[in-house]
């Protein structure tokens, strides 16, 4: 997804409780890697010019149907030495 010239890529989790936080922690260093393996794939699959690259969280509860968006999760600097916007 584009937004604002960022490229956005987004997990999307259920979960039966209200706990955004377990859902948050559940993303794991190996996942974090996926992702970052994915949007290397995705970037050289479809070269542009981005502003900046970010991973978001979207965690919706079943029995109500609420969701909460939770915005630049992963800090991309702890992740890509050297990096800069792609």
């Amino acid at each position: 997804m584009l937004h604002q010239n960022e490229l956005v890529f987004i997990e999307v989790k259920g979960r039966m409780a209200s706990d955004y936080m377990a859902a948050l922690h559940s993303i794991g260093t190996k996942k974090q890697a996926n992702w970052l393996r994915a949007a290397q794939h995705y970037i050289s699959r479809y070269p542009a010019s981005y502003a900046a690259l970010r991973f978001d969280l979207l965690v919706i509860q079943y029995h109500t149907g609420r969701s909460e968006w939770l915005q630049d999760i992963l800090e991309l600097d702890d992740w890509v030495e050297g990096y800069k916007a792609w």
